[in-house]
């Protein structure tokens, strides 16, 4: 008698709101709980029902920015019931600086982006305009300039 808990693939990616693939790849990077069922000649993989809990936990994090490798050792641990809960702290701290840090970056391309624009529109609207050395340094680094 089988066991008609455990899901095919596409029922899992339905139930997921997500792609077949999504679910292969997450499986072979052991996120999810599978097994292989052998129907006649072919192989099978089921998944247990609670992957579809992982999947959105997995996606959820994704989102805040962690990488899979991240997230797998958390899963582990938050399932096996071993969630170190300082360990995660000080993990999801270290994700907060990081993601600091890129949206300091993203802030400065922003306003070089935006001082460029003002530059090129002011070049555009007066012929006799000449970028400085400085105009162009706050710009954009690489860009060259005329004195």
């Amino acid at each position: 008698m089988s066991d008609t808990s455990f899901l095919l693939i596409g029922k899992l990616a339905a139930l997921a709101n997500t792609t077949k693939d999504t679910v292969r790849h997450y499986d072979e990077l052991g996120l999810l709980k599978s097994r292989k069922r052998q129907a006649g000649s072919r192989l099978y993989t089921e998944f247990h029902p609670e992957c579809v809990e992982r999947i959105e936990l997995i996606k959820s994090a994704q989102a805040i920015g962690f990488t899979l490798t991240e997230i797998k050792n958390s899963l582990d641990d938050y399932y096996d019931g071993n969630l170190n809960l300082d360990e995660q702290l000080n993990l999801t701290k270290q994700k907060l600086a990081q993601v600091k840090k890129q949206q300091a970056n993203i802030n400065l391309m922003v306003e070089m982006l935006s001082q460029r624009i003002a530059m090129l529109k002011r070049m555009k609207a007066d012929d006799s305009y000449l970028p400085t050395a400085d105009d162009c340094k706050n710009t954009t680094p690489s860009l060259p300039y005329r004195r």
